[in-house]
């Protein structure tokens, strides 16, 4: 499946008409449209729609209740068609492969997260004396997903998101999503810690989306949480270009994740992660702080 489209034009084409398929079924195929499929009708092809219908809100699945892969970050390219880079521009890539998993983010912040992260990468001393072709190579990357990734975007949110009749719904569900991932993969004394989750709803408040986000930035390379196919297992924008491989999938949401391939251990990548917000033109509550 075109998972997330950061390809070359020699994969365009098959992508994109995949994406067609994606974007719901036909009003002609005698099956009554979901609610994912409403919040389309009618709206131009070609950008990030609603994804879902006007009066309902985006909430978050549990990782149990996600099907398949719906999260999962393979480097650049598509699944299966990964593209060999040498800039270590996987790196940004991973992160915009659980961008869009990331149920009520914004399409528009992964492209302009993405495209960022890619400009740092590209002045990592590792790119030293071939920054323009690692910024080529870059604005290759982010032309093609900014031109057709509204359909995979919001083909992955139908993986991860259910639609609710409420804000309070919604946010009850993001407030079962952050106590999942605490209990599954935080350390033990923010598991359970009541009093935390709700500087966490006050916080994200009016950001939902990104603290979802940022949960899987913080925590994603932890076993278990998001699968990474092919590639190393991590989101740090530093380190070494070369990326360590890891052949398959594991099982979504149960215990076949990796650790990370690079010598991280999660106890580190606790204390070194620190959400950049304004470098991704998002500025946090002021409380701030890590997660």
């Amino acid at each position: 499946m075109c998972n997330l489209l950061r390809v070359l034009t020699l994969v365009v084409a098959p992508c994109a008409a995949q994406m067609g398929q994606m974007k719901g079924r036909s009003s002609n195929d005698g099956k009554k449209n979901s609610p994912f499929d409403e919040a389309t009708q009618g709206k131009p092809a070609g950008e990030a729609q609603p994804v879902c219908p006007d009066g309902q809100f985006e909430a978050p699945k549990l990782l149990a209740a996600m099907g398949g892969n719906a999260i999962a970050a393979n480097g650049c390219g598509p699944q299966g068609m990964q593209v060999a880079e040498s800039f270590g521009l996987w790196r940004c890539c991973n992160r915009h492969d659980v961008c869009f998993s990331a149920c009520g983010i914004e399409f528009k912040y992964c492209e302009d997260m993405y495209s960022k992260c890619m400009k740092k990468r590209c002045k990592a001393k590792e790119n030293k004396g071939q920054e323009n072709e690692c910024n080529q190579q870059a604005q290759s990357f982010s032309g093609m997903t900014g031109m057709f990734g509204a359909g995979s975007f919001q083909s992955s949110m139908q993986g991860v998101c259910d639609c609710v009749s409420t804000k309070e719904k919604q946010t009850a569900a993001m407030r079962r999503f952050a106590e999942d991932i605490y209990d599954r993969f935080g350390p033990e004394g923010k598991k359970g810690n009541q009093t935390l989750i709700d500087s966490l709803m006050k916080k994200y408040e009016k950001k939902k989306g990104h603290l979802v986000f940022d949960l899987m930035m913080q925590y994603g390379a932890s076993e278990g949480f998001v699968p990474f196919d092919n590639v190393a297992a991590s989101f740090e924008v530093e380190g070494p270009s070369n990326m360590p491989k890891q052949q398959g999938l594991p099982k979504p949401g149960g215990g076949g994740g990796l650790q990370s391939h690079l010598g991280e251990t999660q106890d580190k990548a606790e204390e070194d992660y620190n959400p950049s917000y304004e470098e991704y033109d998002y500025t946090p509550p002021p409380e701030g702080g890590e997660l």
